[in-house]
């Protein structure tokens, strides 16, 4: 029994061009359901008030003069508004410095600040999730977040529910 036959049929059973357009269809059946379902599971949970504080590693004094409480910063890509500015500090920044010995120290340095700034947030909290505006947040992620003024490119050290 040869695989395909003279009329073109897999095993005498099936043309090989409708199997083709079998697979097709199952394959795509496939990915409309995985969407549907996964559509499903984002629920929203609720909407808090967060507290993000966001960090500006070795910037200039100039950024820290252009930090200003009360400001908005919107996200860069979508100009959403992303918080408001209700607090910051900034401090010297500090590097490893090799010794003459090899050994490495803490130094300071004083042209280059680490600003910590705190937003007040709204966002949405789903099951797996916290995003505000559409940036999905957690601590660790980077963003860029923009002012009239100012460009900020820095990292979320720390998220607090400020409904609680």
């Amino acid at each position: 029994m040869k695989i395909v036959d003279d009329k073109g049929k897999l095993f005498g059973l099936i043309n090989l061009f409708d199997l083709l357009v079998l697979v097709i269809l199952l394959m795509g059946l496939t990915f409309v359901i995985s969407r549907i379902n996964f559509n499903q599971s984002e629920e929203v949970i609720n909407h808090p008030q967060v507290e993000v504080t966001f960090l500006l590693e070795e910037v200039r004094y100039e950024t820290v003069e252009s930090v200003v409480e009360g400001d908005r910063l919107y996200e860069f890509d979508t100009n959403l508004l992303f918080g408001e500015i209700i607090d910051f500090s900034y401090e010297n920044h500090v590097e490893y410095v090799p010794t003459e010995s090899g050994e490495m120290v803490k130094v300071k340095n004083p042209d280059r600040y680490d600003v910590y700034i705190k937003l007040k947030s709204q966002a949405v909290e789903g099951p797996f999730n916290v995003s505000i505006a559409t940036k999905r947040v957690a601590v660790g992620r980077n963003l860029v977040l923009v002012g009239r003024y100012t460009a900020f490119e820095g990292l979320v050290v720390r998220m607090v529910d400020m409904d609680d």
